[in-house]
C-alpha cells in the first residue's frame, strides 16, 4: 500500500500539548486515556495532507461509488454517473463540498483523471471497516473534536461551530472531506469538512497542528 492510498487519518495523529489535556473540558468522553494520543511517525507540522479515499467499487453504470471504509455515495445526475462509469475500482477520490452551486452537497474529483463528479452520500462507513472513523471526544471549552479509527489512532479538529458539535455524540460516525481547494471553499480559513454520518451535518475545521 503506498502512501497516497493509507487513509487520512491514519498518516495524521495528534499531539497532545493543550485542549484536551484535561478531562473536565469534556462534555462527553468515552475511554479517555492519555497514552492513547500518539505522534505519527510522518508528522504533520505545518503540511497540508488531503483526505484521499481509494474506490472500493463502482455499482450499477457509475450511479454508485463504494469507497475503501465502505461508505456509499451515489451519482446525483447522468453526466456524473457517466463520467464515474469509466473509472476504476482502485483510483483515489478526494470529496469537497459544494456550498451554492449544483444540485448536490458534495463533488468529488478523481485524482488519476482530474474529472469531477456530482454526489451525494446515502450510506455511511461499514462498522467493518478497519478504516470507520469514529467521534472520540468532544470539548465545547475550545470548540475541539477528537476523532478515532479502528487502531486506536487520534486527531483533533479546532471546528468553527460550537453549537453544531454540541449535538454530536461519541461515536457518531464522521467522514473528513477537504475544503482547501474546492471550489465553493476558496478563501476559507478551515482546511477540512467534518461530515457527521450519523446526524448528516457538516461543521468546517483544522486540524490542530
Amino acid at each position: 500500500m503506498t502512501f497516497s492510498k493509507v487513509s487520512f487519518v491514519c498518516l495524521l495523529a495528534a499531539q497532545l500539548t493543550t485542549g484536551f489535556s484535561n478531562t473536565q473540558d469534556f462534555i462527553y468522553s468515552e475511554n479517555y486515556r492519555e497514552e492513547d494520543y500518539t505522534i505519527s511517525t510522518v508528522g504533520y507540522g505545518d503540511r497540508y495532507i488531503e483526505p484521499i479515499s481509494e474506490i472500493r467499487a463502482i455499482h450499477g453504470k457509475g450511479w454508485v461509488i463504494e469507497l475503501d471504509n465502505g461508505s456509499m455515495w451515489r451519482a446525483t445526475d447522468s453526466n456524473s454517473a457517466s463520467k464515474i462509469d469509466l473509472w476504476y475500482s482502485s483510483d483515489e477520490i478526494v470529496i469537497y463540498p459544494r456550498y451554492f452551486e449544483g444540485n448536490s452537497r458534495f463533488y468529488c474529483e478523481n485524482i488519476n483523471t482530474k474529472e469531477t463528479a456530482n454526489i451525494e452520500c446515502f450510506l455511511g462507513s461499514s462498522i467493518n471497516s478497519p478504516l470507520r472513523v469514529l467521534i472520540h471526544s468532544i470539548s465545547l471549552f475550545d470548540g475541539q473534536l477528537c476523532t478515532s479509527d479502528q487502531s486506536g489512532r487520534m486527531n483533533i479538529f479546532e471546528c468553527s461551530s460550537f453549537s453544531k458539535i454540541s449535538s454530536w455524540c461519541c461515536g457518531d460516525s464522521i467522514y473528513i472531506l477537504a475544503n482547501r481547494g474546492s471550489f465553493s471553499g476558496w478563501g476559507s480559513p478551515y482546511d477540512y469538512i467534518i461530515y457527521n454520518f450519523t446526524t448528516d451535518e457538516l461543521v468546517t475545521a483544522n486540524l490542530r497542528r
